[in-house]
């Protein structure tokens, strides 16, 4: 009975939380939809010598190597902030509604520069964020970066405020909530995986609808 009290407390929070997401939108952190759509330029998560939850697996989402051997080869914006991916087989999918970090193939919203390009970005698309040729790469590329020396050597506290100076203390508030870690954790000590999970949560990933052309017959 106690488990199961706390198991229903952590899902009432969960889904309170959730529904303050929802009133305030989705993005990086807890701007408004409005403001993350306006963002045209890469923030966050940035290195200094850039200056510039759950494993998702939506349906809607295409393979980034498929049984046919198709590979996503790069990307760009459209208008209205879509997001347009090109295959190596000549398929066009284009990305809209959704959050920007599901449009993207990444859950991190990374920003953009040398590190996401070392990592398999292959365009820039909606909000001027790059885009991985799958979720599943775009979470190696946000996990990878948690694992970089400039993140490692700091506390989780630290941490997180250097991956989101702008949205820093509602950041840390929840992730120490998820994991349930103290920010002063070195990040040495931290599961990067869960941590991951947690940034896909805050950051917001709403599938939206995709639109295929072309392609083989």
């Amino acid at each position: 009975m106690v488990a199961s009290a706390a198991v229903s407390a952590f899902l009432a929070a969960l889904g309170a939380y959730a529904l303050y997401r929802g009133l305030r939108g989705p993005g990086q952190g807890v701007k408004s939809n409005a403001q993350e759509e306006a963002k045209q330029s890469p923030g966050g998560l940035q290195f200094a010598e850039n200056q510039q939850a759950p494993v998702m697996n939506d349906a809607s989402s295409t393979a980034e190597a498929g049984g046919d051997g198709r590979v996503a080869i790069s990307a760009r914006r459209l208008a209205g902030n879509r997001t347009e991916i090109t295959y190596s087989d000549g398929t066009v999918e284009v990305r809209e509604g959704g959050t920007v970090s599901w449009r993207n193939n990444n859950p991190g919203n990374i920003g953009a520069g040398e590190f996401a390009n070392r990592h398999g970005a292959i365009g820039i698309g909606a909000n001027g964020r790059p885009v991985f040729p799958s979720e599943q790469s775009g979470r190696r590329a946000l996990i990878a970066l948690l694992r970089h020396p400039n993140y490692q050597s700091l506390s989780l506290e630290g941490a997180i405020a250097r991956y989101d100076r702008e949205n820093a203390v509602d950041y840390v508030r929840f992730v120490t909530k998820w994991l349930g870690l103290p920010g002063a954790t070195p990040m040495s000590s931290v599961n990067v995986d869960r941590l991951a999970d947690a940034i896909t949560v805050f950051e917001g990933w709403r599938p939206g609808k995709v639109t295929v052309f072309g392609g083989q017959p």
